[in-house]
């Protein structure tokens, strides 16, 4: 007689055993002889405290609501707790224990998480391999997840901490770019005023100090455009420049055909004086001139054509205003001039040179006003016959004189007195002109 591959053995759920009066399980078996033919059966009865003796004492289990209940029907074999009032798993209703069943009769091990979060009830499974039941531990949510819940925090602190150290890095960087940004932009200002004296200081060769070297290069090159312009062409008011610059065809070749009034003004006698001065005393004295009269021009808004030797040409444009107020702005600036020559010569017998008398002529009539020269170079002037009708009238003017045409005339008459008229004859006209020699109104201006 021997156990045959084929036997089988059957376990049963506990029981109360009569004799003893206690829990027992009972493990069957079917003996076979050779043929598989049944010859008897192995009953073994083991007493279920024996066999749970080691779980049972175990702390996990006497401190949980923990039990061992059948895979099959959930019905409970042994349990802890308040279990321990129980029969049958899920009976009660419990969504939780509902769920419990469904996972232990499809997984060998697993854990169910009840609603919230942290879940108030945590229950873990784990089938036995031996018998068909799976021993079930329920336990409270919080205690079970208290070390990931500490984690967490912990891990949340150190972002925070870390957070505030990339917070302090980044906002020592920022307060040094920001300064040399608001230091730029303080300089922009300034430069966009024309004062180009200061730089931005370079503290570092990243893209901010990069930035800060590309401003001060460009601080360096319109000091230099601008050291020309002061040479050659700062004749015109930056405002009125600016004001004309916004006009869409200030900036290209050609010109259109307007009437303006037109001042030319000449110091009297002049080249005979220069004979009897020094190279440096003929500068001193042009240049002192030029200093006086061309802030009067710019102040009335006056656009600078040309120096002729000791003479100057210029125009006054009527950008929004009629023809009679820039005719009437054309003949306060040639008073305003003539007042400037007392200051003038007063400075100049200090300085033992001679004294200056100049003469004005102002015309007003229609001329191509534009920018004239090539793209390498081109300045904003006016052509016609009527610049050569102005340098005329101005000859006719004498020490101290504004002489006007006709044209001005009839434009500003109620705002000047006529000190005398004449008739003259100008080249290039084959009658007689009309001119007038004016003064300022002694009426105050209306």
């Amino acid at each position: 007689m021997r156990f045959h591959r084929g036997a089988f053995a059957k376990i049963s759920l506990p029981t109360i055993d009569e004799h003893i009066g206690a829990h027992t399980v009972s493990l069957s078996m079917v003996l076979l002889d050779a043929y598989d033919t049944p010859v008897g059966n192995l009953e073994i009865i083991i007493k279920f405290d024996f066999l749970m003796a080691d779980i049972s004492s175990a702390p996990w289990w006497q401190n949980a609501n923990a039990c061992i209940a059948d895979k099959a029907s959930g019905k409970i074999v042994f349990a802890s707790g308040r279990l321990q009032e129980r029969v049958k798993l899920g009976e009660t209703g419990d969504p939780l224990e509902g769920r419990l069943l469904e996972e232990i009769d499809r997984d060998a091990v697993g854990t169910v998480w009840g609603p919230g979060m942290p879940p108030e009830r945590i229950v873990g499974f784990r089938s036995l391999d031996t018998f068909s039941w799976a021993l079930v531990v329920f336990a409270d949510g919080k205690t079970i997840l208290a070390p990931i819940i500490k984690f967490r925090n912990g891990f949340i602190l150190g972002a925070f901490a870390l957070v505030l150290l990339i917070y302090g890095i980044i906002r020592i960087n920022i307060d040094r770019m920001s300064g040399t940004i608001k230091d730029l932009s303080e300089r922009a200002e300034t430069v966009a005023a024309g004062e180009y004296e200061e730089k931005i200081a370079v503290e570092s060769n990243d893209e901010i100090g990069q930035l800060a070297t590309s401003f001060n290069t460009m601080i360096d090159g319109l000091r230099e455009r601008d050291t020309i312009r002061n040479t050659f062409g700062r004749y015109v008011d930056p405002d009125f420049a600016r004001a004309l610059l916004e006009q869409p065809e200030a900036g290209r070749l050609g010109g259109r055909r307007q009437e303006v009034a037109i001042l030319m003004a000449d110091i009297r006698g002049f080249t005979p004086m220069a004979e009897h001065l020094s190279p440096e005393e003929t500068i001193v004295v042009l240049n002192r001139y030029f200093s006086a009269i061309i802030p009067l021009l710019q102040e009335r808004r006056g656009i600078i054509v040309d120096f002729i030797g000791d003479a100057i040409l210029a125009f006054f444009e009527p950008i929004d205003e009629s023809i009679e107020a820039t005719a009437l702005r054309c003949v306060q600036c040639a008073f305003d001039m003539q007042a400037a020559m007392h200051q003038l010569n007063r400075e100049l017998d200090k300085l033992n040179l001679p004294v200056l008398r100049m003469g004005i002529g102002v015309h007003s009539g229609p001329v191509v006003v534009g920018n004239i020269g090539s793209q390498a170079r081109k300045k904003y002037g006016i052509v016609g016959a009527s610049v050569n009708i102005t340098q005329r009238i101005q000859g006719e003017s004498g020490e101290g004189e504004t002489v006007v045409s006709e044209p001005v005339i009839d434009k500003v008459r109620f705002r000047v007195s006529v000190a005398r008229s004449l008739s003259a004859t100008l080249k290039g006209i084959s009658a007689p002109v009309k001119l007038y020699a004016i003064n300022p109104d002694d009426k105050p201006e209306r």
